[in-house]
Order: structure tokens, then C-alpha cells, then sequence
């Protein structure tokens, strides 16, 4: 049997840890980068578009997470990216897409291994 995902504490919140591998990361680059999408990325209009109509929602970061996502120290090939979840956030899986997908487009060399939850 496996354990669900995510491990979510009693209080209904949990981090997820998002895992790439790259044979050459510079932690300090990919901090600042990180750090930068964070600020550009606070909000996020996202529409929706059927049945001829057209509808736009804010997402805002914060509202799902109680920090920015953060580096993490982990292996020599790996990076991981830190997410803590709030216990009521909605839309953290549509946030982890979309911070995966910005940091494989930013660093070419990088290859998302797997996202983990503790």
C-alpha cells in the first residue's frame, strides 16, 4: 500500500519538495532566479475561456503557501525546491506546474526527477 500524497501534518498543511537533477547547478544563480520568478509571480491572472465566454480569476500566491518557494541543500546532481503548503490552499498543484515548467524552460540542463512531500 502506498502513502498518500501529500504526507500533510495534522493541521492540514505540508511541504512539497520539488526535485531536479542537473550535473552542474549554481545554487547562487538559481537562488537569485528563483527569488526573482517569486516577485514576478506573486499573482497570477489565469482565464478561462468556454461556452463563449470568457472568464479571468487572481490567483495569488500567498493565499496557498506561507513563504516564497526557497532553494534546498540536497545531493551534489540535485536541486529541490521548497513549497509550504498552507492547510487550506486550492490551487498549490497548479502552482507546482507551473514553477516546474518555468524552471525547466529557464534552465535547460535541469530534469525534473520527482516531487516528494514531507
Amino acid at each position: 500500500m502506498t502513502s498518500p500524497f501529500p504526507t500533510r501534518r495534522p493541521d492540514g498543511s505540508f511541504d512539497l519538495h520539488i526535485v531536479f537533477e542537473t550535473p552542474e547547478a549554481d545554487r547562487a544563480e538559481f537562488q537569485r532566479w528563483l527569488s526573482s520568478w517569486s516577485e514576478k509571480n506573486f499573482a497570477w491572472k489565469r482565464v478561462w475561456t468556454g461556452g463563449g465566454r470568457e472568464e479571468t480569476e487572481v490567483l495569488t500566491f500567498s493565499e496557498d503557501f506561507f513563504a516564497p518557494p526557497c532553494l534546498e541543500k540536497r545531493e551534489k546532481d540535485e536541486i529541490s525546491v521548497l513549497l509550504q503548503v498552507r492547510p487550506q490552499a486550492h490551487w498549490w498543484k497548479d502552482w507546482m506546474v507551473r514553477l516546474t515548467q518555468a524552471i525547466c524552460d529557464a534552465f535547460p540542463g535541469i530534469t525534473h526527477s520527482k516531487f516528494e512531500s514531507t
